[in-house]
């Protein structure tokens, strides 16, 4: 008796087991949470799984949306489940599926959430960014709200983000390397001192760029995000600033939001008159240590600078999934440091031997006109992302002044001019050229810790490089070809990248990406028409393909 019992409770378990295994784990679903009056997704919304079991709703798995809505859910049983969905301020949504074994995946679509007037009534949420954001690959400043990009530029407002460092040309570096500028995620050929401050929304300072960027980046990577309004309906910002030192700054930006579309304008002006003073006192020495003579120079700049740029940009979304980018922008101004140094030169009784000038008048300005395309493409997959970007720029940069340079001997009462001078000089030259880029990039999770990225990338910058030097003699212009340049230059960069990425426990991730890349530049002179550049990989080069 007690050995047919036994059989008997060996046999329930082994159905229950056998029973149980097949409703365990092998469905899942996606789908994403909207807002049902303006088709906008919520972002960390809650979404719960629901089996019924012994006459109760019994919890199975749960999970919050991504920050565009979008959620997956893995790892469900077989049968008839309830999908429940909830958002502060929101209607909680009920809603029955069935997984089935025939079709394990199942694609909910949109899921609407209704406002519930009563909560928003009661209920007021303030939130504000932090200023600071750290990532795994990156750190994000948020300079919304900084005080600096009033009627400043990108070189006044990265001059306060920590571990970048601003030279006297104005570029930048990060851990004492040349550092690469992107705008949007995209090289730019403007300098920092061509980019207003207002118009940047964060900063993105990625010290370890992965596979996913260029090989010449390796020094890192500073990626301006410009700012973006995308609430409903019209919204508009308007701001002037006047300083010292007559500081301009105006802008203006505009955004529409309605249904589907999406359109923002925006113009900046800065404008500034800064004038520098500055001085040397040099006392010059021989080897036993007495004194020889001083040197004394007395500098003064005028930093004359104007910069408007206008961009116009639409947005079309054609389903919940994809999403269309058309935009256009013009940047052009000008940079000019007017400066006059006036030297001295003494004898050890402190008594004026000889004395000079030193003059520069430039003649800078550009202009940098673009158009981009962008199309966004979102898979029910959280996470899972296809995104391609196609642009052309042209941009004209002139690089012209007069340099003037005096010396004078001192004899009693009289200035005699030294042999040779003055030396004046004649600069004439421009940067005339066309950028094309394109690029695709793909994000597929393999689940909520494992994630691979793939991309290709194409980019070509053809330009006519121009810089003459002259000196003046006589009233008449002699090209010195010695230090002048008249080129044709044509560069390319073609690569295709992986990237894996790992997430463990304790917030340790490992990351590892291969990249191909190969690259080109070819010139040609147009003095004596010599051809310079070279190609990499090449047959006879020292690289890894040979």
């Amino acid at each position: 008796m007690k050995v047919t019992k036994l059989l008997f409770w060996m046999i329930f378990i082994l159905t229950y087991i056998s029973g149980r295994a097949q409703s365990i784990a092998n469905g899942n679903i996606d789908g994403k949470v909207t807002d049902a009056s303006t088709r906008e997704p919520i972002s960390f919304s809650s979404v719960a799984v629901y089996q019924r079991v012994n006459g109760k709703d019994s919890l199975i798995q749960g999970q919050q949306s991504d920050d565009t809505g979008l959620f997956h859910i893995s790892h469900l049983p077989f049968g008839t489940l309830t999908l429940r969905v909830s958002f502060v301020g929101y209607r909680t949504l009920s809603q029955i599926i069935e997984l089935s074994t025939k079709d394990e995946h199942l694609d909910v679509g949109t899921i609407p959430l209704v406002t519930d007037a009563k909560i928003l009534k009661e209920v007021e949420i303030v939130a504000a960014k932090s200023d600071m954001q750290v990532t795994q690959d990156k750190r994000i400043f948020n300079v919304t709200n900084n005080m600096t990009a009033i009627g400043g530029t990108a070189e006044s407002l990265l001059r306060n983000i920590p571990s970048l460092t601003i030279d006297e040309s104005g570029s930048a570096s990060l851990r004492n390397m040349p550092t690469t500028i992107y705008i949007d995620g995209k090289p730019t050929q403007l300098t920092l001192a061509q980019i207003p401050a207002n118009q940047i929304g964060s900063i993105e300072v990625i010290s370890n760029p992965s596979a996913k960027y260029d090989a010449s980046a390796s020094g890192g990577i500073v990626n301006l995000i410009m700012k973006k309004n995308r609430e409903e309906g019209y919204n508009g910002v308007a701001s002037i600033g006047i300083g010292n030192n007559s500081r301009y700054d105006a802008t203006l930006n505009l955004d529409w939001q309605k249904g589907k579309w999406s359109i923002t304008t925006l113009y900046s002006l800065n404008a500034t008159h800064n004038p520098l003073t500055g001085y040397v006192h040099r006392e010059n020495m021989h080897l036993n240590g007495s004194t020889s003579g001083y040197f004394d120079q007395n500098t003064a700049i005028s930093l004359n600078n104007l910069f408007q740029s206008a961009r116009l940009e639409a947005a079309y979304r054609v389903d919940e999934k994809n999403t269309l980018t058309v935009a256009g922008s013009v940047v052009g101004g000008a940079f000019n440091s007017v400066s006059t140094q006036n030297y001295y030169y003494s004898n050890s009784l402190g008594e004026q031997t000889s004395f000079g000038s030193r003059s520069t008048v430039p003649h800078n300005d550009y202009i940098n006109t673009g158009g981009e395309l962008d199309w966004r493409h979102q898979f029910s997959q959280r996470g899972r992302e296809l995104h391609i970007v196609a642009s052309l720029t042209h941009n004209r940069v002139s690089n012209a002044g007069d340099w003037m340079t005096t010396a004078y001997d001192i004899s009693g009462l009289d200035s005699i001019a030294q042999p040779g001078y003055p030396i004046q000089n004649r600069i004439d030259g421009r940067i005339i050229g066309n950028q094309i880029l394109f690029q695709v990039d793909y994000m597929h999770p393999v689940s909520e810790s494992v994630k691979w990225e793939f991309g290709a990338r194409s980019f070509t910058y053809a330009r006519d490089q121009e810089y003459y030097f002259n000196e003046v003699q006589a009233e008449q212009e002699i090209l010195l070809q010695d230090y002048s340049q008249d080129a044709r230059i044509t560069e390319t960069v073609n690569a295709v990248y992986a990237m894996y990425s790992r997430k463990f426990a304790k917030d340790l991730t490992i990351q590892a990406g291969l990249r191909l890349e190969q690259s080109s530049l070819h010139g040609l002179s147009r003095f004596d028409g010599s051809t310079f550049g070279y190609n990499y990989p090449s047959k006879t080069g020292q690289n890894l393909f040979q």
